[in-house]
């Protein structure tokens, strides 16, 4: 309601000067646009992402600057229904990276290229996939209205502290972090307007959506606030504005969907809707057609009721235009009150000492890993830690089940050296062998280095598994 009333030009007192007063000189003609703007906005909700439609268009960046592996996030824009080529995300998560892929997982990953709109002092970047993806949706970027203190909002992303407790690292729909809060304010720095947010954004969300109770992108996910003694302060965060992006896109040609778009074509469907009504049968036509036809004169009941259900309806009308101007009466008063309070002096206080701080594409810290990839535990992950043993022993890390037939009770063993960043693997004396994904078999009792991303078998090739 508050969107509503701002917008509307009859509105004399409640801002004046970017300031709010308490006097308003609101006409009662107002009251009947305000209910027939609101109807009209019911067609709008109709068009909401709902956020599982969100998910699919929130990605994770990997990054590479010749020494470490980084993470960030971002989001995909386009027209709905098409391939997605673009997507956005914070300048510092692309800033000097020699490699930047969108990544799913380890055997899905596409290049992603920096394009030349880039905002350095408000952190926007936008990068381009070498070849379109259609696995992912299109977000919807809100054009047209800008949220207000105290809507609601969801700041999506993967956070590394969430990888730090899950073993897996992918970045699919369902390894997305949600986080949801409020705008506490707008506010601006280095030129650039955001959205100051309670909602969390740690290393690796960076470059996230934030989004609006209707499932549109509003900002993007950018910085935390540091107290003056380097502290973290709670629920103040930053998320930048999008005004800029749009602007360079629409100079650009570049298409995208916005949410004006969305309540357009919610409309047209409406309409269609509306005009693919089946008309009446012919059957219905010859039953009116020989509907028997009352003369002037006729006293009958037919008649005499025609005029009381033309009134009835009219002060049904009535009854209800009366319920819609009362109900917008009550929150224009109500809107008043708030105006009012908020209007009132505050005691002057000293504000904080806090600084932004850009929270940092997270680095990856490497998890030593064995993958099945065939057999018996085929898709299941180990982590290696310390002496990892496979066979049918109960007690194997990797175990496989008594009457397995090829597996030894202790069939072999792989751990990790983190100095050298290599894997052993030792076969334990079994009766069927361990072997290289070559075919080279591993002598009995002797180690052999595996690198990131090397296989092997255990008997045969069915059982295969792979280091990362």
């Amino acid at each position: 309601m508050r969107t509503l009333l701002r917008s509307f030009p009859y509105i004399k007192g409640l801002e004046r000067n970017g300031k709010i007063v308490r006097k308003c000189k609101i006409p009662g003609v107002l009251l009947i646009t305000m209910l027939i703007l609101s109807l009209s906005y019911s067609v709008v909700s109709s068009a909401e992402m709902a956020l599982k439609d969100v998910k699919k268009g929130v990605v994770r960046i990997l990054t590479n600057d010749g020494y470490n592996y980084y993470q960030g996030s971002g989001f995909a824009i386009g027209l709905q229904g098409e391939p997605v080529t673009y997507i956005v995300t914070n300048y510092h998560v692309i800033e000097d990276q020699t490699e930047i892929n969108l990544y799913f997982d380890e055997s899905n990953q596409y290049p992603l290229e920096v394009t030349d709109i880039v905002f350095r002092d408000n952190d926007i970047a936008l990068v381009k996939l070498r070849e379109p993806l259609d696995s992912l949706q299109p977000l919807v970027i809100e054009t047209e209205i800008i949220g207000e203190s105290g809507d609601n909002i969801l700041a999506l992303g993967f956070p590394g502290i969430s990888d730090s407790i899950d073993e897996s690292f992918t970045g699919y729909p369902e390894d997305i972090t949600v986080t949801s809060g409020i705008i506490s304010k707008i506010a601006e720095t280095n030129n650039a307007r955001f959205y100051q947010i309670d909602a969390n954004i740690s290393g690796g969300n960076s470059g996230g959506p934030l989004i609006n109770e209707q499932g549109y992108v509003i900002g993007i996910n950018s910085f935390g606030i540091l107290n003056e003694d380097g502290s973290m302060a709670a629920g103040y965060n930053g998320s930048y504005l999008l005004e800029r992006l749009i602007k360079a896109l629409d100079d650009n040609n570049i298409p995208f969907t916005t949410a004006k778009d969305m309540a357009k074509e919610a409309v047209e469907t409406d309409q269609q809707e509306t005009t693919d009504t089946p008309k009446p049968t012919n059957t219905n036509d010859q039953m009116a057609d020989e509907t028997p036809q009352s003369s002037p004169d006729d006293n009958s009941d037919h008649n005499l009721d025609t005029p009381a259900t033309n009134e009835e309806g009219n002060v049904t009308n009535l009854i209800l235009m009366a319920v819609a101007l009362f109900a917008s009466l009550i929150a224009v008063i109500i809107i008043i009150i708030v105006v009012s309070i908020s209007s009132k002096k505050k005691k002057n206080m000293t504000p904080p000492v806090i600084m932004p701080v850009y929270a940092p594409a997270q680095p990856i810290k490497k998890i030593p890993q064995v993958v099945g990839i065939t057999g018996y535990q085929a898709g299941k992950v180990f982590p290696v830690q310390g002496n990892v043993t496979f066979g049918r022993n109960p007690a194997s890390k990797i175990a496989y089940p008594e009457d397995y037939k090829g597996i030894s009770g202790n069939h072999c063993i792989i751990q990790y050296d983190e100095v050298n960043a290599l894997f052993l693997l030792m076969d334990l004396g079994s009766s069927y062998g361990t072997f290289l994904e070559n075919g080279q078999m591993i002598q009995k009792n002797s180690r052999v280095a595996l690198s990131h991303g090397d296989k092997f078998y255990l008997a045969s090739p069915v059982e295969l598994f792979e280091v990362r």
